[in-house]
């Protein structure tokens, strides 16, 4: 190893995640990293009640630096966040949600490519779901994220508050100590975006830089994930103003074309996916909790 490499940390915080995280643990190891050197994981145990710990520490040969943090109480994602931030040493943070995995060895570097060319201090990859067993239920949701993608992708290039996935982000060690999340959120991905542009950073969306998750596969977990999504966008603007209202503008050229282009290839799933995202638009209540309520079906192996 070169003495001038940049230093990493992985920060992953994890709720009852055993059935899962072994999967992100595993593709760790197998990613290759160049112009970086691994530092440390940290795996951020937010009060789990069942064996998260006992598989995590079960990589401690496999993935050199791995330090646990046990948290006897849940306190939600944005509390572990916010821990991480503060204690991670690497010259580079990145964050992963514990129910995703690396698409391939190349992730992690496809990721850090802008902020070790000094781009930007924030980057964010891309998030696409694992169909290799659908339900049919699932498979509404998977088109609908296909469309929803195919809008965002078509909007500055990727480049938008949309595509900032908080399950999948980098940050350069000066942003990330500056980066607290408030407490009263439960959108880091939003707030972490416009946090970059309200000091002067424009966030890069890297799409090579891929991870894998599981699409809720009942309308019970559909509702949970997507109503909490809805809802996200109000406390962040009450944050920043109105200053920031054009980064949630999606014209309509980007919605309509990708709504015929689907509907073109795969119209009664199109119909399917439509049908599913006027339920979340329509769906009474607000999300207004902290700590999530647990998808469960998407944090089991297929």
């Amino acid at each position: 190893m070169k003495n001038n490499q940049l230093t990493l940390t992985i920060g992953i915080p994890a709720y009852n995640e055993a059935r899962v995280i072994g999967r992100l643990l595993n593709s760790l190891t197998q990613q290759v990293l160049r112009s970086t050197k691994l530092l440390e994981v940290i795996v951020e145990i937010d009060g789990s009640s069942d064996h998260t710990y006992d598989v995590v520490a079960g990589f401690k040969n496999s993935l050199p630096g791995l330090k646990i943090v046990r948290g006897s109480v849940r306190k939600g994602k944005i509390s572990r966040l916010n821990h991480l931030h503060k204690i991670f040493k690497g010259d580079i943070l990145i964050t992963l949600d514990a129910d995703v995995y690396l698409k391939n060895h190349l992730s992690i570097f496809n990721l850090l490519k802008p902020i070790i060319s000094g781009k930007t201090k924030l980057a964010y990859g891309s998030k696409i779901f694992d169909t290799m067993d659908c339900t049919y239920f699932s498979r509404g949701v998977v088109e609908r994220e296909k469309i929803w993608s195919s809008m965002r992708n078509t909007l500055n290039y990727g480049n938008n508050i949309y595509n900032c996935s908080g399950s999948y982000s980098a940050f350069s060690a000066s942003f990330a100590k500056q980066l607290q999340y408030p407490e009263h959120i439960s959108s880091d991905n939003q707030y972490s975006y416009l946090f970059a542009l309200s000091h002067g950073t424009k966030p890069i969306y890297v799409k090579d830089a891929i991870v894998l998750s599981q699409p809720t596969r009942n309308f019970g977990d559909f509702i949970k994930q997507n109503i909490r999504l809805r809802d996200e966008q109000d406390p962040i603007v009450q944050i920043f103003g109105s200053k920031y209202d054009t980064e949630y503008r999606l014209p309509m050229f980007n919605k309509y074309g990708a709504l015929l282009k689907e509907f073109s290839s795969h119209p009664v799933l199109a119909v399917y996916a439509i049908i599913l995202d006027l339920l979340i638009k329509f769906y009474p209540g607000t999300h207004r909790h902290i700590i999530w309520d647990i998808a469960t079906s998407t944090k089991e192996l297929i």
